[in-house]
């Protein structure tokens, strides 16, 4: 039997003959042409096929009408073809199912999905969701989905049995054939529950102000980065992915120039090959076993006797499968060059120059291998306040790569083999003493005594009040200081680097201390500047993508948040951080966008100052080169609508307030010995779409008290009421609300803070 078939649309020329033996079925069909589509490539051969017995010649094909046809259902037997020559048998037709689904709650009418081409049933809960968003105050895996017969009250709920049973979505949609007629019947959690809620929230809202809304401005993408993630938290799983995500498009290898550009060749290089030979620690063409730690070490330590003899300030030390003390994440590393007694075992992060990554095989020169020296140079960053830079060195066999670290990312060598070019292995051993002696990337505007010069002051540096441990990013440390001519007066001296497309901070700041004057609640400018930039560091090896080191001296010092000495100093701290929040946004037409435990001190008055405006932006323009920007987040403190890509608002600055207030809550109680919970774990894992769908979830009525509620540690049971009428003003529905009312939470807070000791 032979059916010549057509595929419509007409425009697309396609046709071809398809022979089968007697008898074969529908499906059997559909199978053929399917085959004989694969060598169209323009075609969307995942579509769904209906196929149409006609018997029309080619030219009129145009006028081909479904309705006149005889569809050919799978499960039928095949019609005889045409039999006159050039005919067409079987028409193809392409389409998407077009799924009706209504919900059953009152008020929503029967609506259509379009184009869905989701996998399976979870695909079809989110497609829903997405429809519905602001429509369910529930996540989209608590829909529970049925299939409605035809004309009857007969429903088959879509769950995992039933996926199974079918084995695909396609499979479903062919079982219960789902098209303009079985439509899905969406079923929420606790209905009841939901339409009382849906009353509550109605009427505080007519109660409430509206907001202002923002003119739209171009938004920054956020990324992940290792500062994402909450210190207290931090482990090897939820660090590497984070440090992965950081250096994504921030590490540059293959450049030939940079060993020669760190490390100048040694005037008497070749007596100290002569003596390495001498000693046998060069032999017949090699260095024997040098990827074995200790023998590494030894013979870096017999290469710098060599060249400087007793005036070596470095040594190098085995470290392998032993953890340096200075970090919560279990690190490591095979081989440190120190800068400090080498008898002091385990050695300290603070006392590590450089790092050393070795693998026998030079097949693991790999990324990950690559990730895993980045992951002991974010420790050195961490443990020293002043570093800038870090050397790095990865050898896999006989491959070795130079690396440069600075906070935009990293800069790498082309592959080096020591045992053909010794004098070059030499002279980067020997070059890192040299390095390390003259202080090479280390901070040299703050003296050893801790004093540094800006504008005409010198300032005396004294506690750290903030650091933050990255790679690629601002890199920010806080300082205590005072000036030298006047120790009694205090200020704090921030050094970070900004992104070279981001405003600086400093002059932000001032506009914003002229504006706000004494009753500011966000803290106050003394003076700024800039000083080098990442591509000094590197000697404009690679200048595409570098950052700007900023000094900025504030009149207010504080201790953080976190520190507060009970709870109604904490609930007058979270006002106050509203009021900075309102200041900014109403006065100075900023929006912070970057709330968060870090970002919120308590001052010497024992009130609450926002701080750290590096990722604020102002609400009247659009600030192309800040939205090419990188910008990052605080992970669990990330509202869910910018998570989900959304231009970031006013509104989401008080809902980063909010999980702030439950963060302390869950994490920051008086009695130390209760474990710290795991529910937010959550808030820091996954894709930023993930942890959004997370919150949602945990902003139900329902799951709010299960999952968030139930995490508070018992020293705040008396502030859970707060925390449930706040999430009814910012979540009504389960979801964010548009405009998030200002004076509903102030009053909310302040309501709290009254009746409290």
């Amino acid at each position: 039997m032979t059916y010549r078939c057509a595929v419509l649309p007409s425009g697309s020329g396609v046709m071809f003959t398809v022979k089968m033996e007697p008898g074969g079925g529908v499906e059997r069909l559909k199978q053929h042409i399917r085959s004989n589509l694969a060598l169209y490539p323009n075609l969307n051969k995942d579509a769904q096929l209906n196929l149409y017995h006609v018997d029309i010649s080619t030219p009129t094909l145009s006028a081909f009408n479904p309705t006149n046809a005889t569809k050919l259902h799978d499960n039928g037997l095949l019609p005889p073809p045409s039999r006159t020559r050039g005919r067409i048998s079987v028409v193809v037709e392409f389409y998407k199912p077009i799924i009706w689904y209504h919900v059953d709650l009152p008020g929503h009418n029967p609506t259509k999905l379009r184009d869905f081409d989701g996998h399976d049933v979870d695909d079809l809960r989110n497609a829903i969701q997405n429809a519905q968003s602001r429509s369910f105050a529930c996540a989209y895996d608590q829909l529970v989905l049925h299939v409605a017969a035809p004309e009857s009250n007969v429903k088959t709920v879509l769950e995992g049995v039933e996926f199974n049973k079918y084995g695909s979505f396609d499979a479903i949609i062919q079982r219960y054939q789902i098209g303009e007629f079985n439509p899905i019947v969406v079923t929420l959690p606790d209905i009841q529950r939901q339409i009382e809620d849906l009353r509550r929230q109605i009427e505080r809202l007519k109660q409430s102000s509206p907001q202002p809304v923002l003119q739209q401005r171009v938004t920054t993408p956020l990324k992940t980065t290792s500062v994402s993630i909450i210190s207290e938290r931090e482990t090897r799983d939820s660090m590497d992915p984070a440090l992965k995500s950081e250096l994504d498009g921030h590490l540059h290898s293959g450049i030939a120039t940079l060993v020669n550009t760190l490390f100048p060749e040694l005037p008497n290089s070749t007596a100290i090959f002569k003596q390495c030979k001498k000693a046998k620690l060069y032999d017949h063409g090699e260095w024997p076993n040098l990827t074995n730690e200790a023998e590494f070490a030894n013979l870096a330590n017999s290469i710098t006797s060599f060249v400087y003899g007793n005036n070596n300030n470095l040594s190098f030390c085995a470290h392998g499968g032993i953890r340096l003390d200075g970090v919560k994440a279990n690190r490591k590393p095979d081989v440190v060059a120190l800068h400090s007694d080498p008898t002091t075992f385990p050695a300290h992060w603070k006392s590590v120059y450089a790092v050393f990554e070795l693998k026998s095989n030079v097949e693991a020169d790999t990324h990950e291998t690559l990730i895993q020296l980045a992951s002991y140079v974010r420790e050195i960053f961490g443990a020293q306040d002043i570093r800038e830079s870090v050397i790095g060195i990865i050898l896999c066999g006989n491959s070795m790569r130079v690396w440069q670290f600075d906070r935009a990312g990293g800069i790498g060598s082309t592959s080096i083999n020591p045992n053909q070019h010794p004098k070059t292995f030499i002279r980067i051993i020997a070059g890192l003493s040299t390095m390390c002696t003259n202080r090479v990337g280390f901070n040299t505007a703050i003296s050893p005594n801790r004093a540094i010069k800006i504008g005409r002051n010198t300032f005396q540096l004294g506690n750290i009040l903030f650091h933050h441990s990255v790679v690629c990013g601002r890199g920010t440390t806080v300082y205590k200081a005072h000036t030298v001519r006047n120790p009694s007066q205090l200020f704090a001296v921030k050094i970070s680097w900004r992104h070279h497309l981001r405003d600086c901070e400093g002059s932000m700041l001032k506009r914003v201390t002229e504006t706000l004057g004494k009753n500011s609640r966000v803290v106050r400018h003394h003076n700024h500047e800039d000083r080098k930039t990442t591509n000094d560091i590197r000697h404009n090896l690679h200048s595409d993508d570098y950052r700007i080191q900023t000094i900025l001296v504030m009149k207010t010092v504080g201790k953080p948040i976190t520190k507060f000495s009970g709870k109604r100093e904490l609930i007058t701290v979270l006002i106050d951080a509203l009021d900075g929040l309102r200041q900014l946004y109403e006065d100075c037409q900023i929006i912070h966008r970057d709330v968060s435990i870090y970002n919120i001190i308590i001052d010497g008055n024992n009130r609450g100052m926002l701080i750290d405006l590096d990722y604020a932006t102002h609400t009247n323009i659009q600030q192309l080169n800040a939205a090419n920007a990188p910008r990052t987040g605080t992970l669990p403190f990330i509202a869910i609508q910018v998570l989900q890509g959304a231009i970031h608002t006013y509104s989401h600055d008080i809902e980063s307030l909010y999980y702030v207030f439950l963060w302390i809550c869950c994490y920051y109680g008086k009695d130390r010995d209760v474990t710290p919970p795991h529910n937010f774990d959550t808030w820091m894992k996954g894709s930023y779409k993930d942890i959004a769908a997370t919150k949602v979830g945990m902003m139900n009525e329902v799951c709010f008290d299960t999952h968030i509620l139930a995490a508070f540690h018992p020293y705040f049971d008396n502030l859970k009421g707060l925390a449930r009428e706040l999430r009814g003003i910012l979540f009504p529905l389960g979801i964010p609300v548009e405009n998030a009312s200002y004076s509903a939470v102030k009053t909310a807070l302040e309501k709290a803070r009254d009746v409290l000791v």
